[in-house]
C-alpha cells in the first residue's frame, strides 16, 4: 500500500496545481500591495520631511544671555562643530539707560525708556522695512504716539545719532587733567556711540516678534516702547554699545573708563545649519534624529565649555522627533487605509474557489469513486493553499519592497536602510495577514471540495447554488454598517465619538475608525441589501429593464435567485471604486480649499508690500492729518496704478493702505497704535479681490464691504469683541491730530480681510507647542479697523502710514511666468515683500496625510484595479460557467445571439454598475470627510480655519473613474461575446 506522502504528492498533481497557483498569486498580490503601500508611504513622508526641513531657516540656535564680547568666540566654536555648514548671529541687545547715558540726535537729548541695539552678521537676518541700505543706521522707535509724543515728526531728516555717557569720577584722579585732545568728547560726556542716521521710523513690537518667530523660530522681548538702532554689521558698535550698557566706556588708547551701568537685556542669537545632505535623510527619520542629537550635544558641550550663559535649541530636532513618531506609526496607518484591499483579496479568492470547485468537481468526484477518502484530499488541498499563499506572500513582500525601492530610491540601498524604510516586523505582519485570508478562505473551500460526493459531481449547479438563499446579514455585517455609517454621519455633520468622552482611547479609537470607516459601511451595506430578496430585485432591475429586452423578467428573476453573485460583484467593485477614487476627491478637496486660502491671503495672483517711504516724502508721515498724508501718497501711488492696469497680464489691481491709529486701548498691546486698513474703494475692492461669505461675522462679507461706503467702520474680530458694538453704534477710531477722540457708526466685524499684509508663519514641524499656541494667539486676537479712504470722517486722524499693499490678479494673457517679472519691474520701487499664489498655496498647503494620499493613490488604483478585475473576472467566468446550459437552452429555444447576451450581460453589468454607484458616492463622502478630520489635525491656524470645506472632484477623479467603469462595462461585453464561444450542443454536452 502506497505511503501516505506519496498519495498526497500524486493528488496535488491532480487537484493541488490549481489551487496553490491561484492561492499563491492572490497572496502574491495582497503582501505585494500592503508592502509597497508602505515603501510608498516613506516616500510620501520622505517629500514631506524635505519640505519641512525646506521650510526651517536654521536646524539649531543657542541663545547667548550674557558675555558679549565673547559672541566671536561662541560662534568660531560652533561653525567648527563637526556637522556645521555654517554660522550666523542676531544680535538683540536691550538697555534701560541710566541717567548718566543720554540718547543724542544732532546735538539734542533724547530720553527713551529702552534702547535697544538690533543686526546680524547676514543682512538677511533683519526685517527688511528696518534693515538699512548703507553704512547708517536705521532708527526705529516702538511705541504710541500718546506715548512718545512728536519724537517721529522731529526725528525726521536727523543726521546722527550719539549715545553720550558721563564718566563716574575716580577719587584717585580728582584734580587731574587728562587731555586726550578728545574728538569723542561732549558736552555731557563721552561720546561711546556715534552712528548717522539713515532713516526714521515706527514700528508695531509684534511685527519685530513675527520676523523673530519666522527667522528664529521663537519669539523674542521687544520692548512695547523704545527705541531700536538697526545697523548693517558692525563689530565695533556692538562692543561699544555693549560696554555703555555695562558702565564701562573705552577711552581710545587709555583704559576703560568706569560709567553707571543700566538695566542690561543682551541676546545673541547664534544661528547653524547642518550639513544636511551628509546628515539628514527622511529616508532614516530615526538615523538622522541620532546625527541631529549627537551635534546638538556636541555643539551645547562646546558651548557650555565658552560660557554659562548660553543655550541650544534644537529646532530640527523637535521637527524629527515628531516625524519619527510619525514613522513609527506609518506601516500602520497604512494598513489601516489598505483594508479595502484586503476584504478584495477575500472576495477574490472565496470566487476564486468557487471558479475552482466548478472546475475541479469531476475529478473530486472520481477521486471520492475511487476510495480516496476525504481527509487526504483535505490535507492535499491544505498544502496546496497553506504553501501556495506562503511562497507567494514571500515574494510579494520582496518584490513589493524592492521595486518601489527601485522606483524611488534609484537603486536599491544599504541592506541596514531597507529594513528602516520597511520595518520587518511590519512586513512579517502584511505577510501572516496574506496567509491567513488565504487560510480562512481556503477552509471553507476544503470543506466543500470534500462534501463533493460522486453524484454532486454530475450537477454543475449543486455545489455553487446552494449558498443562494443563505445570503443573510448577520451580527457581523449589523457591526459593520452601523461603526461605518456613524462615522459616515459624522463626517458630514461634523460630530466624532470623540465628541462623547475625553478618554484618550476613544480619541484613538474614532481615529482608527476614520481610515477603517467606508469599506466598513460599504461591506455591512451591501451584505444587508444582499440579504433581502425585494431590495436586490428593485437595484437589478433598472439593468434588466434596460439591457435584457424581451427576457427582461426571466433575466431578473436569474439574477434574484442567484443574489451571492450580485453580492460579490457589488461588493467588489463598490470597494475597488471607493479605494481608488477616493484618495483622488481628497486631493481635490484639500488642494481647493488650500487654493481658496491661499487667494484669500493674497486678494489676487500677486501681493507686492510697498514702504510708504518709498512713495511720499519721510516729513510727510509725521505732519498734518490723514487727508494730507493719503494725498502725499497717492502722488505716486495713482501713476503707477495706472500703469500696471495698463499692462496686458493685469486684469485687476487695487490697493490697501495701512495705518496705525492713536488711543484706542486693546488688550496684549495697550495704546501702542492700532492697525488701520483703508481700501480704495468698497466696490473696486469687492472686484477686484476675492473673497468669501463666510470671512463676514454675522453677515456676508460683501454685505459687510459695502457698508464701508456708507460711512461706517469695520474691525477685526478681536476688535468687535472687546468694544462690544452693535451696528450702528460709535465706534472709537482714533484720536485726530487736535487729540479728540473720532467715533464712525459701527458697520460689523470680519474674521479675515483678504490681501491684508500677510503676518503669518511660515506653517512647520519645527515649532514646539508653546510657540504654536502663541503663533496662534496672534492669529486669532490680530486687532485692525477697516475703512474707505474717501470717508471723510478719517480725514483729521493722525494716522502712520508705514506701507502700502497692492493686490494684482493676472489676466491669463502674455507668457506664463512673467507676469510677476513685469508687474515688478514696472513697479520699480524695491518691495519689502512680495508674495505669488503658487508659493502661498505651497506654504498652505503642506500636510503628512495629503503627501501619503497623493503617493499611495497610484497604488491604490493599480492593486485596486488589478484585485477587482481578477475578482470581477472570476466571479463572471463562474457565472457563465454556472449559466451555460441555461444558455444553451435558451438558443435550442429559439432565442437569437443579440437575446442570449442581453439576457446574460445584466448578470454583469447591473451589479457592477451598482458597485460603482455606490463606490463613487463612499468615495465622495469619505474623501471629503477624511481632509476635513485632516484639517481638524492641523496645528497652526490660518484663514483655512474660517473658509468652509467644499466638495470638490479634479480631472484625475474623472479619468479614474472612467477607466473603472469602461473595465467593468468591458468585462460585461467581452463576457456576453463569451457566451458564443461554443455551440449549444458543445455546452450541454461538457463534461
Amino acid at each position: 500500500m502506497p505511503a501516505t506522502g506519496s498519495i498526497i504528492t500524486l493528488l496535488f498533481r491532480i487537484i493541488g496545481r490549481r489551487v496553490f497557483l491561484s492561492f499563491g498569486l492572490v497572496t502574491f498580490l495582497i503582501v505585494f500591495l500592503l508592502s509597497a503601500v508602505t515603501v510608498t508611504s516613506r516616500y510620501a513622508m520622505q517629500r514631506y520631511v524635505a519640505d519641512q526641513v525646506e521650510r526651517l531657516p536654521w536646524d539649531l540656535s543657542v541663545y547667548q544671555t550674557a558675555e558679549v564680547p565673547l559672541a566671536d568666540r561662541l560662534s568660531s566654536s560652533i561653525a567648527a562643530v563637526s556637522g556645521i555648514a555654517a554660522a550666523e548671529r542676531l544680535y538683540f541687545l536691550r538697555a534701560i539707560p541710566p541717567y548718566a547715558v543720554s540718547s543724542v540726535v544732532d546735538g539734542q537729548q533724547l530720553r527713551t525708556p529702552w534702547l535697544s541695539l538690533l543686526l546680524a552678521t547676514d543682512a538677511n537676518l533683519l526685517p527688511p522695512d528696518l534693515r538699512p541700505s548703507g553704512n547708517g543706521i536705521s532708527l526705529v522707535l516702538v511705541g504710541s504716539k500718546a506715548q512718545m509724543g512728536d519724537a517721529l515728526l522731529r526725528l525726521q531728516n536727523r543726521k546722527r545719532f550719539e549715545l553720550v555717557a558721563k564718566p563716574r569720577e575716580d577719587p584717585a584722579e580728582a584734580g587731574h587733567d587728562h587731555d586726550h585732545g578728545r574728538p569723542h568728547e561732549h558736552p555731557l560726556g563721552i561720546i561711546a556711540v556715534s552712528a548717522s542716521i539713515e532713516r526714521v521710523i515706527r514700528v508695531d513690537a509684534s511685527e519685530i516678534n513675527r520676523w523673530f518667530l519666522e527667522k528664529t523660530s521663537s519669539p523674542t522681548l521687544v520692548p512695547e516702547l523704545g527705541m531700536i538702532l538697526v545697523s548693517s554689521w558692525d563689530p565695533k558698535l556692538i562692543l561699544s554699545f555693549d560696554a555703555v550698557s555695562r558702565g564701562f566706556m573705552h577711552d581710545h588708547g587709555h583704559a576703560d573708563i568706569h560709567g553707571s551701568p543700566g538695566e542690561y537685556f543682551p541676546e545673541v542669537i547664534h544661528l547653524a545649519k547642518l550639513d544636511r545632505a551628509n546628515l539628514i535623510s527622511g529616508w532614516d527619520i530615526e538615523g538622522s534624529l541620532h546625527r541631529i542629537i549627537t551635534t546638538g550635544s556636541r555643539m551645547t558641550d562646546d558651548v557650555q565649555e565658552i560660557t554659562a550663559s548660553a543655550a541650544v535649541d534644537h529646532n530640527l530636532g523637535v521637527m524629527f522627533l515628531r516625524m519619527s513618531d510619525i514613522a513609527k506609526r506609518i506601516a500602520l496607518i497604512s494598513l489601516l487605509v489598505s483594508l479595502p484591499l484586503l476584504l478584495m483579496a477575500g472576495i477574490l479568492l472565496s470566487n476564486l474557489s468557487a471558479l475552482l470547485l466548478l472546475n475541479e468537481r469531476r475529478k473530486l468526484g472520481l477521486l471520492r469513486l475511487r476510495g480516496v477518502a476525504g481527509g487526504l484530499i483535505g490535507r492535499t488541498l491544505l498544502l496546496a493553499v497553506g504553501i501556495g499563499g506562503l511562497l507567494g506572500g514571500i515574494a510579494g513582500a520582496g518584490l513589493g519592497t524592492v521595486l518601489p525601492l527601485l522606483i524611488y530610491f534609484g537603486r536599491i540601498p544599504p541592506i541596514d536602510l531597507i529594513g528602516k524604510i520597511q520595518d520587518p516586523i511590519y512586513l512579517g505582519l502584511f505577510l501572516v495577514l496574506g496567509l491567513a485570508i488565504a487560510l480562512l478562505t481556503g477552509r471553507r473551500f476544503i470543506a466543500e471540495a470534500i462534501r463533493i460526493s460522486p453524484l454532486d459531481a454530475l450537477r454543475r449547479t449543486a455545489v455553487s447554488q446552494t449558498g443562494s438563499t443563505q445570503v443573510q446579514a448577520g451580527a457581523l455585517q449589523w457591526l459593520a454598517f452601523v461603526l461605518g455609517g456613524l462615522k459616515v454621519i459624522g463626517w458630514i455633520a461634523d460630530w466624532s465619538l470623540a465628541d462623547i468622552s475625553s478618554e484618550p482611547w476613544v480619541a484613538d479609537t474614532d481615529r482608527a475608525l476614520d481610515f477603517v470607516a467606508f469599506p466598513l459601511f460599504i461591506y455591512g451595506l451591501v451584505s444587508l441589501l444582499a440579504s433581502s430578496e425585494r431590495l436586490m430585485s428593485a437595484i437589478m432591475k433598472p439593468a434588466a429593464w434596460a439591457l435584457a429586452g424581451s427576457l427582461k423578467t426571466a433575466s431578473l428573476r436569474h439574477m434574484t435567485t442567484r443574489r451571492h453573485r450580485a453580492a460579490s460583484f457589488l461588493l467588489i467593485v463598490a470597494l475597488m471604486t471607493s479605494l481608488a477614487l477616493y484618495p483622488t476627491v481628497m486631493i481635490a478637496v484639500f488642494d481647493n480649499k488650500t487654493e481658496r486660502g491661499a487667494r484669500v491671503q493674497l486678494g489676487g495672483h500677486l501681493q507686492v508690500t510697498l514702504n510708504a517711504l518709498d512713495l511720499m516724502p519721510a516729513e510727510a508721515q509725521a505732519k498734518g492729518d490723514l487727508s494730507e498724508r493719503l494725498a502725499s501718497l497717492q502722488q505716486r501711488l495713482n501713476p503707477l496704478l495706472a500703469e500696471l492696469e495698463k499692462l496686458p497680464e493685469v486684469r485687476h489691481v487695487t490697493y490697501m493702505v495701512e495705518g496705525l491709529v492713536e488711543g484706542l486701548y486693546m488688550p496684549d498691546r495697550g495704546f501702542s497704535g492700532l492697525p488701520i486698513y483703508l481700501t480704495a474703494e468698497p466696490d473696486r475692492y469687492l472686484r477686484s479681490v476675492y473673497h468669501e461669505p463666510e470671512l463676514g461675522q454675522v453677515d456676508s462679507f460683501s454685505a459687510l464691504m459695502h457698508r464701508l461706503g456708507e460711512g461706517k467702520v469695520l474691525s477685526s474680530t478681536s476688535v468687535g469683541t472687546f468694544y462690544k458694538k452693535s451696528l450702528d453704534q460709535p465706534m472709537p477710531v482714533g484720536r485726530t491730530t487736535a487729540g479728540r477722540l473720532e467715533r464712525v457708526p459701527f458697520g460689523g466685524a470680519v474674521h479675515f480681510l483678504p490681501g491684508v499684509p500677510l503676518r503669518t508663519v511660515n506653517e512647520r514641524e519645527g515649532f514646539i507647542s508653546a510657540r504654536v499656541d502663541y503663533l496662534n494667539h496672534l492669529f486669532t486676537n490680530s486687532p485692525y479697523l477697516i475703512g474707505d479712504a474717501r470717508n471723510r470722517s478719517f480725514a483729521d486722524l493722525d494716522v502712520l502710514i508705514p506701507r502700502v499693499v497692492l493686490t494684482i490678479t493676472a489676466s491669463g494673457n502674455g507668457i506664463a511666468g512673467e507676469f510677476q517679472e513685469r508687474v515688478l519691474k514696472t513697479i520699480e520701487i524695491k518691495p519689502l515683500d512680495v508674495h505669488d499664489l503658487n508659493t502661498e498655496v505651497a506654504r498652505l498647503g503642506g500636510d503628512m496625510y495629503i503627501y501619503l494620499a497623493r503617493q499611495n493613490v497610484q497604488i491604490y488604483l493599480l492593486g485596486g484595479l488589478i484585485l477587482a478585475l481578477i475578482g470581477i473576472f472570476a466571479v463572471a467566468y463562474a457565472n457563465y460557467v454556472e449559466d451555460r446550459r441555461t444558455l444553451a437552452l435558451l438558443r435550442i429555444r429559439g432565442a437569437g445571439p443579440l437575446a442570449v447576451v442581453r439576457f446574460f450581460m445584466p448578470n454583469i453589468i447591473g451589479p457592477s454598475v451598482v458597485g460603482f454607484i455606490i463606490g463613487a458616492l463612499m468615495a465622495l463622502v469619505g474623501g471629503f470627510g477624511i481632509t476635513k478630520l485632516v484639517w481638524d489635525l492641523r496645528q497652526l491656524q490660518t484663514v483655512l480655519n474660517y473658509l468652509p470645506t467644499h466638495l470638490a472632484l479634479s480631472q484625475q477623479t474623472a479619468v479614474i473613474g472612467g477607466i473603472l467603469l469602461l473595465a467593468v462595462i468591458g468585462i460585461g461585453v467581452a463576457f456576453g461575446r463569451w457566451v458564443f464561444a461554443r455551440t449549444a450542443r458543445q455546452s450541454l454536452l461538457e463534461e
